[in-house]
């Protein structure tokens, strides 16, 4: 229980719980599945369980609708707000890219676990964004 990504992984709530402020709601309902599935698994990290796998789709789902929503559907979304998303969106993909790396090299090493958890952080920020 001492992996740091359990405790990352609540940072998926944090800004829709601290700006009061749950819409988009079906993004809210994505976050807090990606939040428990993600606790569940990263609890006792085995790789390609059905806690890893769900896990594994409810975060790609999330990124998914998060990204259209910004994009395509936010209509109070300025400029400035667009270009801080994609920054911490692609930042994320860059991050996640190296987890997924060090991962395959060696499984919860502590690269592995330093790129997740600024994944984690990353997407966090990012969240922010579409909350404000």
């Amino acid at each position: 229980m001492n992996n740091p990504l359990v405790f990352s992984s609540w940072l998926f709530v944090l800004p829709p719980i601290l700006l009061e402020n749950i819409q988009p709601y079906l993004i809210t309902l994505l976050l807090v599945l990606n939040t428990l599935f993600s606790c569940l698994f990263w609890y006792d990290s085995v790789p390609n369980t059905v806690y890893h796998i769900i896990d594994g789709v409810l975060g790609k789902l999330s990124m998914t609708v998060t990204v259209m929503y910004m994009l395509c559907f936010k209509s109070n979304c300025t400029k400035i707000e667009k270009c801080m998303f994609l920054l911490c969106f692609f930042n994320s993909l860059v991050l996640f890219y190296f987890s997924d790396y060090y991962s395959s090299m060696a499984w919860l090493s502590n690269y592995h676990i330093m790129y997740h958890l600024l994944f984690h952080i990353s997407i966090c920020m990012g969240i922010c964004v579409v909350y404000v």
